[in-house]
């Protein structure tokens, strides 16, 4: 069944579930405050753990209404599509040091949950001899995405694709096997059906050797890394029950079950982690 995740429209009462939409619904939002019925989960629940202080957030209508802090428009232009959100500017520098160190020089790489666009073409720039195909599953983020190719100029990123990782990849993403699948801030913000479907469908289209990145908190050994992170996965928790910060150790046991030898760790700022799984070959 397809999942709904924190990226996902809220659904307004039981009887209004809405199980299909499952990556970021990031609100358009040039006054820098979340539209009402609108809002980025990714990055303003990311505040509490990269700020490391707890942020407001208030009840409506079924919904999360984070503060200012959450995406914006990158100009009051009407015709500019593009997205930004703070954590991404803060992330992508540490994450592309893990990448440019443990990826092939050449190659295809699959970014799933692609949100704004901003991971994507930062990436693409810093990493020329790979080709980069981005993917989200909310249309509006793909018009992100789309603007910030367009805007950068670069030729090594292809067209973005919606893709739900618990359908049929290769439906959705027509074509052969990549060298890389990339998953940022995404499986703590989804039920876990989303995670299995990750791994599942990445242990797929990976070449041989090909590799499985995350980022994210994680649990170590049933334990929280940080307090902050034992306060997100609170919040999640309560948001919905099906989310929440997931134990490393639970998720390695699926990728073995799936085909990858045991993930490489390394411990990023702001208590997440980089988590490497890699097929043998």
């Amino acid at each position: 069944m397809p999942y709904r995740s924190a990226y996902s429209p809220r659904p307004q009462g039981r009887a209004g579930r809405n199980w299909s939409l499952p990556c970021l619904n990031i609100a358009r939002c040039g006054s820098g405050v979340l539209n009402e019925g609108a809002w980025d989960t990714r990055d303003a629940y990311f505040h509490i753990i990269e700020d490391a202080h707890a942020r407001n957030f208030d009840r409506r209508v079924g919904e999360w209404h984070a503060p200012h802090r959450g995406a914006t428009r990158m100009s009051e232009d009407p015709s500019d599509q593009r997205l930004r959100a703070p954590a991404s500017a803060r992330n992508q520098d540490p994450i592309l040091d893990v990448l440019r160190a443990r990826l092939p020089p050449s190659g295809l790489v699959l970014e799933v949950a692609s949100g704004t666009g901003e991971h994507v073409v930062h990436f693409a720039a810093g990493l020329p001899g790979l080709v980069f195909q981005p993917s989200d599953v909310d249309a509006r983020c793909r018009e992100s995405v789309a603007a910030w190719v367009v805007s950068s100029d670069l030729s090594n990123i292809r067209p973005v694709k919606a893709l739900d990782v618990t359908g049929d990849w290769a439906a959705q993403i027509p074509g052969g096997q990549v060298d890389a699948v990339l998953c940022i801030n995404m499986i703590h913000i989804s039920p876990w059906e989303a995670t299995l479907g990750l791994i599942d469908g990445a242990s797929r289209r990976l070449h041989p050797g090909g590799v499985l990145f995350l980022y994210g908190p994680f649990k170590r050994n049933g334990a929280h890394t940080a307090p902050t992170n034992a306060v997100f996965d609170g919040r999640l928790r309560a948001q919905d029950a099906s989310w929440g910060i997931r134990d490393l150790s639970e998720v390695t046991d699926v990728a073995r079950l799936a085909g990858f030898n045991a993930p490489e760790v390394i411990e990023m700022p702001a208590n997440n982690l980089s988590v490497l799984f890699r097929l043998p070959g």
